[in-house]
């Protein structure tokens, strides 16, 4: 057992080496076998990636500002989980997804806006869109306001009222 370590060169352990204290390598440090940490591994510098897979695929590395993991490669980056969630420092969520229901869930201000459903998608709040091509039926509860109305087919009412407006039925 070893209690502190320090590489100035390229290294090679064959074996079971244990490092209890701090570790330091300057140049490289190659290792064959299985490698057990017991505290952090700490990379204390920007813009160094640890790098995984053969071609080097999955990278992960902080940028200064930022952090990133990146899969380079034409392949799935896949995150795998009984449940997955997106948050903020603040534990504050942006996404969900809940593996037991099979529900994901959007939220703005930590608030659910968007849920999905066996049968489709549930929206908290207004939805807000360029257009909307509906392939079945409409069914909307409360006042509707609308400016211009196109039917082709059937119309089913029990009355009208409003201002005195012009129908036209061809």
């Amino acid at each position: 057992s070893i209690s502190t370590l320090n590489v100035l060169g390229v290294s090679t352990f064959a074996g079971i080496t244990t490092v209890t204290g701090n570790t330091l390598f300057t140049k490289q440090f190659n290792v064959s076998g299985v490698s057990t940490f017991f505290d952090d591994i700490n990379v204390p510098v920007t813009n160094k990636k640890l790098i995984i897979g053969a071609s080097g695929q999955l990278q992960i590395y902080n940028q200064g500002f930022h952090s990133r993991i990146d899969h380079v490669g034409g392949h799935w980056l896949t995150l795998r989980a009984n449940a997955i969630a997106l948050q903020d420092a603040s534990n504050n969520y942006y996404f969900d997804g809940l593996a037991s229901s099979g529900a994901a869930r959007l939220y703005k201000s930590n608030s659910v806006k968007l849920t999905t459903t066996n049968t489709g998608i549930t929206v908290t709040g207004t939805v807000v869109a360029d257009g909307a091509d509906i392939n079945g039926d409409l069914d909307v509860d409360g006042h509707t306001n609308l400016d211009n109305v196109s039917i082709a087919g059937v119309v089913t009412a029990t009355s009208f009222s409003g201002p005195a407006t012009q129908v036209t039925v061809s």
